[in-house]
């Protein structure tokens, strides 16, 4: 399930999901934010702590868009969810 959005922070980039009528307020779900990682995108994990930095290498499972939660499949199987912090990457917290 997606984040709800606040659609008081539209920006220039979003993209529209369907027609949208001149006049019309524009809110979710007629725009998102534009799609920063793609399902089944290699990705690469980032985690830090302090002074280590460990970056790992995985596959999204579904697309996200900036700062949104995403899971991740790793080579071995197993999943790890982050956050989406730049196109192609994310961030275990």
């Amino acid at each position: 399930m997606r984040t709800p959005l606040d659609t008081n922070q539209i920006a220039p980039g979003w993209v529209t999901r369907r027609a949208i009528a001149a006049g019309e307020v524009l809110r979710s779900p007629a725009v998102e934010p534009p799609t920063v990682v793609s399902a089944n995108q290699p990705v690469e994990i980032e985690w830090k702590d302090q002074n280590i930095r460990l970056t790992l290498r995985g596959i999204a499972t579904r697309n996200a868009w900036m700062g949104e939660r995403v899971s991740v499949r790793m080579e071995h199987g197993r999943r790890v969810e982050g956050t989406v912090v730049a196109p192609g990457r994310i961030r275990i917290d």
